[in-house]
Order: structure tokens, then sequence, then C-alpha cells
């Protein structure tokens, strides 16, 4: 190296350089000759070690630490260990990209590329590659904001059911042991939430966490989340037991009230023995349920008192209605069946009105209302014969085309022109119905003078088959060839 200098000296001796020349080449031999001092520097290992060594032991003792001479050659011999080593980069696209660009001229030779050409796509993709790095890098990070801000909502919310449980008054309420439990599940809730709080003020001050993550440590902060999740997991699992805890004690009370509500209105409507004693019952049941903590139970028990209750209501119109409506049936009723049905559940009445058995009783009501309702009935049973309905139906059965069934169409009309509805059995279904028109079977001669009647102007004349007269049951038929049989719907309009 020495001698290149003193060459590039003896040239510019004998040539004619400008000064600016010469000053250019001075500066050249001045860098060549300490990269010289540098190379003999680096490769003279052990006057470099030696000279470290010196220093640190002098700075150590500037410094009055206690380092040893042996202890300086042990950290000098692990500086010059891995001063040389190679460390192979990391495999990647960017990477690969990287040996494209060096390699350029034997890739553009092998494919016939032009060298310019191929490191400029080198170039373009390493650029493109980057872009989308960076991207994806932006994507990540903003993905952990909302993660982090999502966590932080998380733990707002359960730091106010927190403070609800902390301050409700129906904790003093709750037994010795559930009190604790509460005390306990408060207590444990808190102190994961401060330790949640910590990772929060650092990465989400306020609310946001924008601009404390950010592209150098969203990796970490992602990495810190799931510790902080099982935090605000816990602490919800322990107020979610404090709250259930509370829960059932609020509704105890709320229940207690109801319970208490009631058993006073009964007992200020003065009930009959009977019914005072079963909404006793009921009520001292449902305290007992609530002793236990069965809320359920005493719900319950309160719905029976309400069913009392409304019995209590009911039983004093339902007895005044049967004496009424019997009162009527003896005095309208002129057959014997009709008298003797109403004795019948006149009786039945009296004992269910003796039990208190208040959802019979109103059922046998209806039954006697039904009954006097009938008897009060006057009305002609009369053939249909009005615009767009049919006189009569026939029917045929098991598939016998050749026996017909022949129905004539009728209704119950009273004396004001009224249709009247009534309990007809259909005899395909064995059902009984409540209708208004219904049919009634007649024999084929009858079937035939009916239609005879109608064909010859258009009108049944004689149109009525039968009555009924105020305080009989049964119905008086007056038509020839009617049969015992009656049918409730089909295809009767035109």
């Amino acid at each position: 190296m020495k001698s290149e200098i003193n060459s590039i000296i003896q040239v510019g001796r004998q040539k004619d350089l400008s000064l600016n020349d010469f000053l250019n080449m001075a500066d050249v031999a001045s860098a060549a000759r300490q990269l010289d001092e540098e190379v003999d520097t680096q490769l003279n290992l052990d006057e470099r070690k030696t000279g470290l060594r010196k220093k640190l032991l002098d700075a150590a003792n500037a410094r009055g630490e206690p380092l040893t001479p042996a202890q300086a050659d042990i950290a000098v011999e692990n500086f010059f260990s891995g001063l040389y080593s190679f460390k192979e980069p990391k495999r990647n696209f960017e990477t690969r990209l990287a040996e494209v660009y060096v390699d350029r001229v034997r890739i553009g030779k092998y494919y016939g590329i032009p060298t310019l050409t191929v490191a400029v796509l080198a170039g373009i993709i390493w650029a493109g590659s980057s872009i989308a790095s960076s991207i994806r890098t932006h994507y990540l990070e903003k993905g952990v904001e909302t993660a982090v801000e999502r966590t932080y909502n998380e733990k707002q919310k359960i730091a106010m059911s927190l403070d609800e449980i902390s301050s409700s008054h129906e904790r003093i309420q709750l037994p010795k042991d559930g009190q604790e439990i509460v005390k306990k599940d408060i207590e444990l809730s808190r102190r994961d939430l401060r330790d949640a709080d910590k990772f929060f003020l650092e990465f989400c001050p306020d609310g946001s966490a924008e601009k404390a993550v950010t592209s150098e440590n969203y990796g970490s902060v992602q990495t810190k989340i799931g510790s902080v999740e099982s935090l605000l997991t816990d602490a919800q699992t322990q107020i979610e037991e404090a709250k259930g805890l509370i829960g059932t004690q609020e509704k105890i009370g709320y229940t207690r009230q109801t319970l208490d509500s009631l058993i006073g209105e009964i007992k200020n409507s003065k009930p009959l023995p009977v019914f005072l004693q079963r909404a006793e019952n009921a009520y001292n049941s449902g305290i007992a349920a609530l002793s236990r903590r069965k809320v359920d139970e005493a719900v319950k028990c309160g719905q029976q008192l309400t069913e009392i209750r409304g019995n209590i209501g009911q039983f004093s119109g339902l007895t005044s209605r049967v004496e009424k409506t019997y009162a009527d049936i003896r005095t309208i009723a002129k057959e014997d069946a009709a008298k003797k049905q109403g004795e019948e559940l006149y009786r039945e009445a009296a004992q269910l009105i003796q039990t208190a058995n208040v959802p019979r009783l109103s059922e046998t009501v209806q039954k006697l209302e039904g009954l006097d309702e009938t008897l009060n009935q006057e009305y002609n049973i009369l053939i249909v014969d009005k615009p767009g309905w049919k006189t009569g139906d026939d029917r045929y059965y098991n598939n016998d085309k050749s026996k017909p069934s022949y129905y004539v169409l009728v209704e119950a009309i009273d004396s004001n022109g009224s249709v009247l509805p009534r309990n007809i059995r259909n005899c395909e279904t064995g059902q009984t119905e409540k209708v208004t028109m219904w049919g009634e079977g007649i024999t084929s001669d009858t079937w035939e003078r009916v239609k005879a009647d109608k064909m010859d102007n258009h009108h049944v004349d004689n149109n009525k088959i039968g009555y009924k007269q105020r305080g009989y049951l049964s119905e008086t038929k007056t038509l020839p060839g009617l049969v015992e049989k009656q049918i409730t719907s089909g295809d009767w309009r035109k």
C-alpha cells in the first residue's frame, strides 16, 4: 500500500498537474494510508486485545469498580468471538429480491433480458413488496387498536356493574354467608380491574388506542391483550355470582310484598271460612318457601292467592245466578224432562256452593242458563227457501251411487223472523255443533214431494216441518217422511 502511495507522488512530480488534480491525488493517497492502517489494526488482534484490556481496567478503576484482570480478559474474548461471525438473514420475499438484484447480470444473460430491465423489474417488485408490507402492518396495527378499545369498553361495562352491586341495598338483606360471598366477589373484581387498568393507562388512555398503539409495539400489545381479557373474564364471573345472589334477594323481597298484599285483600273481603283457610294455607306455604330461598315455589303460592281472590269475587255472583235461573226454569218448564233436568243441575250447584268449588260451579251455572234459554225459545222449523241457497242435499255413502241419502235444509225461525242457533248432532261426525242451518234426513218420496213443490213456482209452499213451544225441550216434527239423522255442513250455496 505504501509503495502505491509513493508511486502516486512520483507521478505527480513527473507530470505537469494542476493544483486541483494534485490535491485530489493527495486525498486518495491519504484515504489509502488510513485504510492500510485500519487493516493493520484489525489484523493485529493481540495488540487490540491488550489495548482494550488496559482501557477496561482503567475505566473500571476510574469508576471505583473492582474489576480483575481475569474478568477483563473474559470480556475482551467474548467481544472478539462474535466480531467477525456471520448471521444469515431471515429468508423472505425481500431477501430473494435482493439476491435477484445482485445476480441481475447472470439472470439477464441466461434469459436474454437486458441487465437494466432485470434491475428495473426487481426495483418495481421491491417497491411493491414494501408498499404491501406497509399496508399489512397498518392493517394489523388498526386491528390491535380496535381490539384494545373494545376490551376497554368491556372493562367500563364491568366497572359499572360493579358499582351497581356495590351500592345495592339488598346486600344487607342477604344472609350472613351470602353477604360474605358478595363482599369477596366485589374485592376480587376490583383487584382484577385495577390490574387491567395498568394496561389501559399505557395503551388506551381515555378510551383511545390510536396514539398509544404503534407499528413498532402492536405485536407486543396484542400479546398482552390475552392476559387482560382473562382478568376481565374473572371479574365478570365474580360479578355475575354476586348479581345472582342480589337478584334472588330482590325477588324474595318483591314476592314477600306480593304475598302480604294478597292475604291482606282477602282478609279484608271477609270471605267464607273455606276461602280464608285456603288463602292462609297458600300464604304460609309461600313464606316458608321464601325462607328456603325457593322463589319459584313462593311465586306459585302467590298465583294460588290471586286465584282464590278471584274465586271469592265470582262466588257471590254465581250463587245468585243459580237461584235466579232455577226459579225461572221452575216457572216455565211444562214437561217432566225439563223439570227433572233443572232439579238435577240445581242440586249439583248446591253441593258445589258448599265446597266453594268455583270453577265447577261456573260450569254448572252455564248449563242451567242454557237450559233456561232453551225452555224460553219458541220457533218454527222451516225449509230454507231464499235466494242463493239450496233447498236440499243428497249424499252418497260407501261409494254407493245407487243409494243416495236425502236431506232437506232447515232453519229455526222465531216469531220476530230471527234465525235461532241450535245444537245439532252431526250423524256423519258424531259431533254436536251450534249452527243456524242444518239438514234433516228425509225419505226419497218426501224428497220428490219437496222437489215438485219448489218446481211449481220456485218456492216451497209447504215449508214447515215442525215447531217448538215455550217451556218444552223437545221439538214437534210435522213433516211426513222424516228420518232420524241430521247433518250440519255442506256445499249448500248455489
